[in-house]
């Protein structure tokens, strides 16, 4: 796990990016914003602080970057790759599974969430 800085203002993931790492908040904070069709290009979905994680999904499936993720003050964050994870799973199984485990529990409690904020699928753009 390697730490770093960024200023205010920074984009520390980037919507439709690539990327296979997750981003620990240690310190200041993140504002979530997910691109939409509007005039304004794009919206706040979720304001995150000390102790949460960003880009999980991607960490786990390889996937681009979901939403784009801006730092609102000075923040300190640890990044923890894909590769990591896979080398803490051979090396220390019960400690990998119990991480693994509690980046399910956390996707599925955003994905409720999500899913209770926008109940007639408003979000769901069918062709």
């Amino acid at each position: 796990m390697c730490l770093y800085a960024a200023p205010r203002d920074y984009s520390l993931l980037v919507e439709g990016a690539g990327g296979d790492y997750l981003l620990l908040i240690l310190s200041g904070g993140v504002d979530v914003y997910k691109n939409d069709a509007s005039a304004e290009g794009r919206h706040m979905v979720a304001r995150l602080g000390i102790g949460d994680t960003i880009g999980e999904m991607s960490l786990i499936d390889g996937y681009p970057r979901s939403a784009t993720c801006i730092t609102t003050h000075p923040t300190d964050f640890a990044v923890f790759s894909r590769s990591s994870m896979q080398e803490l799973l051979v090396n220390m199984p019960k400690l990998g599974n119990k991480i693994l485990i509690k980046l399910l529990q956390l996707m599925t409690e955003r994905l409720r969430d999500t899913s209770n904020r926008y109940p007639d699928g408003a979000f769901f753009s069918l062709v």
